[in-house]
């Protein structure tokens, strides 16, 4: 992998492509995983898309490209909703599903957040045959969207899975590019799975640090990647990084006002 190209760049990540390829590791998006996991060793590669829809297709080709099928998961918010693009990345081969955020939008109130839900589900459904989901976690607000699940059932929903209540942390190792960094969860606050040693977690700073890892680990990995981290061009890298570096500001300021209550 060329360590010279910029990291968090699509170009870093075509790179990343090539040394998943020579690692040897069989890539599958996540319902795969959960319903025919084949032998050997397993990558699972879930995007979540928060902020832009249109800015998931040059990984998405990009993947295709390598032959890699991953999932890709939109929130329902105008910005990231197009049912053009969702058609587009499963025609080439990829999992779209949806990124709820029902207790945030219904403000904790259950009964409203199931209204929430069973619509937003029906029209990603009218789009793409939708088999798991994934929560949006948003850093700001006091709910966490996983604890619908304490009330209903995935299988009320004709759901196989959800990406962070259906993996064993004890079976697979969880990575986020959250943050703008591998450090293992460092600037997780809610994305996280639940379970696992954490104290397990390697430190991998830099995108060459994980080709790496994935080499040599000899258990599966399951990443979270955000696509419109991984920028087109020098503007779009300038305005991520800004938003990343204002991000985790904010989240290390949030961390420490709940330390302090």
């Amino acid at each position: 992998m060329r360590s010279r190209v910029r990291d968090w760049t699509i170009e870093k990540y075509e790179g990343f492509c090539v040394a998943v390829k020579d690692s040897g590791r069989i890539v599958l998006p996540v319902v795969d995983y959960l319903t025919d996991p084949p032998e050997g060793r397993k990558l699972v590669i879930r995007h979540d898309v928060d902020i832009s829809g249109k800015k998931t297709l040059p990984m998405a080709k990009l993947e295709r490209k390598f032959g890699f099928r991953t999932s890709y998961y939109y929130r329902k918010v105008k910005k990231t909703f197009s049912p053009q693009v969702m058609r587009t990345v499963a025609q080439l081969g990829h999992e779209v599903g949806y990124h709820y955020e029902v207790l945030d939008k219904g403000r904790g109130d259950v009964k409203r957040a199931k209204d929430i839900f069973d619509k937003e589900l029906e029209e990603f459904r009218s789009i793409v045959n939708v088999r798991t989901i994934s929560m949006h976690g948003n850093p700001l607000t006091p709910w966490d969207n996983r604890d619908f699940w304490q009330y209903y059932d995935l299988s009320d929903f004709d759901l196989v899975g959800e990406c962070y209540l259906s993996f064993d942390a004890d079976k697979i190792i969880y990575l986020s590019d959250t943050g703008r960094t591998w450090e293992g969860g460092k600037h997780n606050i809610k994305d996280f799975l639940i379970g696992g040693n954490g104290s397990e977690r390697p430190v991998l700073r830099s995108t060459n640090d994980l080709c790496q890892f994935l080499k040599t680990y000899p258990q599966d990995v399951y990443l979270l990647m955000h696509p419109e981290r991984w920028s087109v061009n020098f503007k779009d890298y300038v305005v991520q990084a800004v938003r990343d570096w204002l991000g985790c500001l904010a989240k290390d300021m949030l961390t420490r006002l709940k330390k302090k209550k």
